[in-house]
């Protein structure tokens, strides 16, 4: 949320723009934020939604069945391959050893990242790419 009377901008990206960011994330090691973006893009779901994702969620199946936090309402999401194959790609790195965690784990290992603090890392990310992507 912004402050009072402060003005906001958003920007858009195109598909390779997108392609090159996840891979940056990827070599740099920020595989928690790689996957944020791209199961976020591929599904469209809200940030509380994604914040209570398990990869047992994706295991072994095409489909995604979540409740959404906001609306109460069952959805049942098809899952693109290509991200089945950046989860399988990336998992490995992240050091997994229970599919029933939460993919986006805090540092203590024992609740979902804060959504504030999404947003204050996804701000940091986007500025350290920016030359590509953003024109803040």
């Amino acid at each position: 949320m912004s402050l009072l009377n402060q003005k906001t901008t958003t920007t858009s990206m195109e598909w390779d723009q997108f392609k090159s960011l996840i891979s940056k994330l990827e070599r740099d090691g920020e595989y928690k934020f790689c996957l944020l973006i791209v199961t976020g893009v591929f599904t469209g779901l809200r940030i509380s939604d994604l914040l209570q994702l398990k990869f047992s969620q994706f295991t072994g199946t095409d489909f995604l069945n979540i409740t959404e936090k906001k609306t109460k309402k069952e959805r049942r999401i098809k899952i693109n391959s290509d991200l089945k194959d950046i989860i399988e790609r990336v998992k490995p790195k992240m050091n997994i050893v229970d599919d029933e965690n939460f993919i986006f784990l805090n540092k203590y290992g024992t609740k979902p990242i804060d959504k504030s603090y999404v947003n204050v890392k996804l701000k940091q990310l986007f500025k350290k790419y920016r030359p590509q992507y953003c024109y803040y």
